[in-house]
């Protein structure tokens, strides 16, 4: 599921038990594809699956220029020599900093390891039952099968031969540690003088990592697109464009993917109120939605900062009609999540993610096969309404607990229900503000360094660093946008008049 540079099964025998284990790989790191599943002659018994990204060590031993899975797996082997599997594991994987999801089968113990990493960045599906299947993502009709989501909280072993029964092998990590914010600490941290330039700092050193050592696919050639940034043209992602262009290939262009859903309802509304400007833009063009008007302008902005760099706008336009032939394919993809607004979104990302669209009025399909999310900012540097609605209901200390809430629940925020649709493209979202040098910097800032809802009006005083950050890399345009959802900004919620009645966490129906 995860891509088409490499595809491979084996079946095994543990006593009365068969194993079936495939794997699909999309190699965007080394300078060739490793193969899976992978196998070591100093542990025959052992058999590895890895679907990840190492960005960076706490020694700083990985080279970025070698193949990451086959890394892991040889400091697993390493270890193991000299201790139990479950130890091994946990060691390999306290000093890495990067989405992963893994399984590894030890055929002498009988015995199942898997995970994810921290913040569940990577999908891992379990079902268990008289059989038991891990999965990447389930394709296949799934009604008479339920699985769920692989808990990130910890590292889990399963025995073949035993009960069935998940048993965790806790982290032992400084990535895995709980985030406090800074106003959540008894002692709290040294106080950083420059906010904004710190902030810079660690947001430029993420990016570097995600848009950096990128393997150029066959049939891909160095000039091409090879990094794409999910673009709504909102204050987010518009950063990361402007910062990522110093860390790319000057002679590559950077794909900025905007998707836009033709939306019957929404349309013959904006017709009957052709007074209105926007609406009448939007009448004259079905696709003129508000995220493709705010992509128009913050693209132009884009251009005339880095005029050097070639920057695609790429116009992916949904029908009605597709969208609707594509729901069972969202659905399956999505499973186990399964409400209303997961379709939307998930609409929007796995349309997005094809990035098959229109560049300046010419049919163009996207190269790249990494693209950067903007994700993290809203949670970070609260950006949501109900932020400020706390703040003004309540004051600091609702907005601190709000904030901190929102924190504890990155690992639970469906970046693997993202990663399925996405992944099933032969695409990897990676989010730059999720590092752990950007939450650990942002944890420490105190909330107001970060948001003032007491000086500015409604949809600017969310994310003011970053509005400040943006105005300093000369965007006047992108630094004053508004929060806007993607299932909103793209249109791809509330299609027609039933999905108009339909709450956001309505159960779909089985597909």
């Amino acid at each position: 599921m995860r891509g088409p540079d490499a595809c491979a099964q084996e079946e095994h025998r543990l006593e009365d038990k068969h194993v079936r284990i495939g794997a699909s790989v999309l190699g965007l790191c080394g300078s060739s594809v490793a193969l899976q599943p992978m196998h070591a002659s100093a542990a025959p018994h052992l058999v590895f699956l890895w679907s990840g990204e190492i960005f960076s060590t706490l020694d700083g031993d990985f080279d970025r220029e070698k193949n990451d899975g086959t890394w892991i797996f040889a400091q697993i082997v390493q270890r193991v020599a000299a201790g139990n599997v479950c130890s091994a594991i946990v060691q390999t994987l306290a000093g890495v900093e990067g989405p992963y999801a893994y399984i590894l089968l030890d055929l002498a113990a009988q015995c199942v390891y898997y995970g994810r990493d921290p913040l569940g960045r990577r999908s891992l599906l379990l079902h268990l039952s008289d059989v038991v299947c891990l999965a990447s993502a389930v394709c296949m009709d799934t009604e008479d099968i339920v699985f769920e989501e692989v808990p990130c909280s910890t590292l889990w072993q399963l025995s073949v031969r035993g009960d069935n029964v998940p048993k965790p092998c806790p982290r032992d990590s400084p990535f895995a540690t709980r985030l406090l914010l800074h106003e959540s600490l008894v002692q709290k941290p040294a106080q950083i003088d420059a906010p904004l330039d710190a902030l810079r700092a660690v947001l430029e050193a993420s990016i570097s990592e995600r848009v950096t050592h990128i393997r150029t696919a066959d049939g891909q050639t160095l000039a091409s697109a090879h990094v794409a940034v999910l673009f709504s043209g909102g204050l987010d992602c518009t950063v990361l464009a402007a910062l990522a262009t110093q860390y790319i290939n000057s002679s590559q262009p950077i794909d900025l993917i905007n998707v836009a859903f033709e939306n019957p309802r929404a349309h013959a509304a904006a017709c009957e109120r052709t007074k209105d400007s926007t609406a009448a833009v939007y009448a004259a063009d079905r696709y003129a939605v508000p995220d493709r008007q705010t992509a128009r302008k913050s693209v132009a902005e884009l251009r005339n900062i880095y005029p050097s760099r070639r920057w695609n706008l790429v116009e992916v336009n949904v029908s009605y009609a597709t969208y609707l032939s594509h729901i069972q394919t969202i659905q399956r993809l999505l499973h186990p999540n399964d409400s209303v607004m997961d379709l939307s979104i998930g609409a929007a990302l796995l349309f997005a993610a094809r990035g098959a669209g229109f560049v300046d009025g010419v049919p163009y399909t996207t190269p790249a096969r990494v693209l950067l999310s903007g994700l993290g900012a809203d949670e970070l540097l609260a950006g949501y309404a109900r932020h400020r609605h706390a703040f003004e209901r309540r004051g600091d200390d609702a907005l601190r607990a709000e904030l901190q809430l929102d924190l504890d629940r990155l690992p639970t925020r469906n970046l693997g229900r993202d990663d399925r649709i996405i992944g099933a493209q032969g695409r990897e979202a990676r989010y730059p503000y999720l590092a752990r040098r950007v939450l650990a910097l942002l944890c420490a800032l105190p909330i107001s360094t970060k948001a003032d809802f007491r000086t500015h009006a409604k949809g600017l005083g969310d994310k003011s660093l970053l509005r400040e950050l943006a105005l300093t890399l000369g965007m006047h345009h992108a630094a004053y946008l508004p929060k806007r959802a993607i299932q909103f900004g793209a249109r791809s919620a509330k299609l027609d008049a039933q999905a108009a009645r339909q709450k956001g966490n309505t159960k779909l129906a089985l597909p």
